[in-house]
């Protein structure tokens, strides 16, 4: 199972918003993170890339 760390930038900090992340859906302005155990992380933003070898997701906040 491959599973990623989320990270997004709030002005010029860049924060881990999400971590275990195992599925990862995109519904219209609003990416939705859901973490192994089930817990939901609902963010506002752009994805901007998905690198599943290197599990790492990064999301431009809104």
């Amino acid at each position: 199972m491959c599973l990623a760390t989320a990270y997004g930038k709030r002005g010029e900090e860049e924060v881990v918003l999400a971590k275990n992340v195992s599925e990862l859906r995109l519904d219209g302005e609003k990416i939705v993170m859901v973490d192994v155990l089930g817990r939901e992380t609902e963010i506002e933003g752009t994805l901007e890339r998905a690198d599943l070898v290197n599990g790492v997701v990064r999301i431009r906040c809104a």
